[in-house]
């Protein structure tokens, strides 16, 4: 007899569909991986955004200050320190180049800030899910233990 068990990687798959103007749909796949040390990664990762967000205010000193209408020169730096930042989440989050796959497939910086916000949640709540089923599984097994344990002590 052989006992079989299908696993699955360890991440979790996402799509993002960008409906083209022909009606038509591209589809950008990414790929986080849920292994303990991606996991541990994750968590540098975003220390390393949060470091270089610093760096882009000051590179572009127009992201700390308000832009008044008139001021184009101050719009543009915005746009440039904007982009750069979104680039460096998604790129270091969902691997090089996923900022690019995105843009290719049709997405601009006022559709990708929200975009990387609805990922980030996702993927949040996809992770707490995946503990919590564990943790429901690992509680089982325990009361399964110890109601054996007491038949047996019978």
């Amino acid at each position: 007899m052989v006992l079989k068990f299908q696993q699955e990687v360890d991440g979790i798959p996402l799509e993002v569909a960008v409906k083209q103007l022909d009606g038509t749909n591209k589809i950008v796949s990414l790929f986080v991986s849920t292994d303990a040390e991606s996991i541990a990664d994750l968590m540098d990762k975003t220390d390393s955004i949060k470091a270089k967000a610093e760096e882009l205010k000051v590179k572009y000193p127009a992201l700390n200050k308000p832009i008044d209408d008139e001021d184009v020169e101050g719009f543009r730096e915005v746009v440039k320190g904007a982009t750069e930042l979104v680039k460096a989440n998604y790129d270091e989050l969902f691997g090089e180049g996923t900022y690019d796959k995105l843009s290719e497939a049709g997405l601009g910086l006022l559709k990708l800030i929200p975009l990387l916000t609805d990922l980030t949640d996702g993927l949040t709540e996809e992770l707490e899910s995946k503990v919590a089923e564990n943790q429901k599984k690992a509680n089982k097994r325990r009361a399964d233990l110890l109601i054996k344990n007491k038949k047996k002590q019978k």
